[in-house]
């Protein structure tokens, strides 16, 4: 009876890559003995990542493989490798201890990277715009005893810019040249001076929130420019920061991203059968908001798929693709607006 050679099988520990038959080291590359060198493949082995080496051994010969990472290059098989050991080669625990320290300090590291420093500018952001929001609200009803008028004259920031200016309702008139008749009643005193100061403060604080999102636009193109060219810098940020982070959200599947933000109606929807939510955070962009309601679903779902694609782009280091999708993605949304009955727009 005719025995068949045993199949060759690519085999990587810590210390090097072989190629191993019959229980036995056919031949091998062994990694630098450096702890750097090492904490560096085994980071991109925990990234699913085929090393140089694996690609080079597995280029001589047709070979089986024991992890899913490598499947590219081989048939999935389950073999006894024990025999291959650090200490037959050089190695000891002392470096392999020194390379996993150096392997979490990457991984740490790599979690705090640039994605995480503008996850908190963005909160930090919004933050800033809900404290000038709040002001501007308590200063419109504050300031509406004295000079109710006003709020149909100024909008937005020149509201506050008039208070912060001026102060009370003869002045405003003055400097705007407004004449009608005030239903309002007069000022207590000290009271111009302390709505003039929070005027001014929501102000400063508007220019801080604005100069915070002139950073946030230059390191997002930075850290994420698919997904900011596709998003804008401000909803890009916001969505890497709901997914915990840039390599997160590029594991996410194109429905977990449509829903980021959403998690509170999604599990009112699993857990009290309620209405399931058909988009979160990702809302925000014109295309879905600025759409009639009965087509936002298949809107937000077609930027959501171009969302996991932008991510997953910026994390391994693809092509620039953003601008192009974007595009895909207001094609996709205008045939779907003009797809709804003009009886049936909102």
């Amino acid at each position: 009876m005719v025995t068949l050679p045993s199949s060759v099988i690519l085999v990587t520990k810590w210390f090097g890559t072989f190629l191993v038959q019959d229980k036995r080291v056919v031949t091998q590359i062994l990694f630098p003995k450096k702890d750097e060198e090492i904490a560096d493949r085994l980071m991109q082995m925990q990234k699913g990542r085929v090393l140089e080496e694996e690609r080079s051994l597995s280029a001589k010969k047709k070979v089986q493989v024991l992890e899913t990472r490598l499947i590219s290059i081989g048939k999935l098989t389950v073999s006894d490798t024990s025999f291959v050991v650090p200490a037959k080669y050089g190695y000891d625990d002392k470096l392999l201890r020194s390379a996993l320290l150096m392997l979490a300090e990457k991984r740490v590291r790599e979690e705090l990277g640039a994605d995480r420093h503008i996850s908190e500018a963005i909160s930090a952001y919004d933050e800033l715009k809900e404290i000038v929001n709040s002001l501007d609200v308590r200063l419109h009803s504050w300031y509406g005893l004295h000079y109710p008028e006003l709020f149909d004259r100024l909008k937005g920031l020149s509201y506050l810019d008039a208070l912060s200016r001026y102060g009370d309702r003869e002045a405003v008139q003055n400097a705007k040249g407004l004449t009608e008749r005030s239903i309002g009643i007069d000022l207590i005193e000290n009271e111009k001076e302390e709505i003039m100061a929070i005027a001014s403060l929501a102000l400063d604080i508007d220019g801080r929130a604005e100069r915070l999102g002139s950073f946030i636009d230059d390191a997002a193109a930075k850290a994420f420019p698919n997904l900011t060219a596709l998003l804008g810098p401000k909803l890009a940020s916001r969505i890497v920061r709901g997914a915990g982070g840039l390599e997160r959200l590029s594991s996410m599947p194109a429905g977990t991203v449509q829903l980021i933000g959403a998690e509170k109606a999604l599990f009112r929807h699993l857990n009290r059968g309620r209405k399931p939510p058909k988009h979160g955070i990702i809302f925000q962009d014109v295309l879905v908001h600025s759409a009639p309601k009965s087509v936002r679903g298949r809107i937000s779902r077609t930027l959501a798929s171009k969302a996991a694609i932008a991510a997953r782009l910026d994390m391994y280091g693809g092509e620039m693709l953003g601008g192009a999708m974007r595009k895909d993605v207001e094609e996709r949304a205008r045939k779907l607006v003009e797809s709804v009955p003009v009886n049936n727009t909102r």
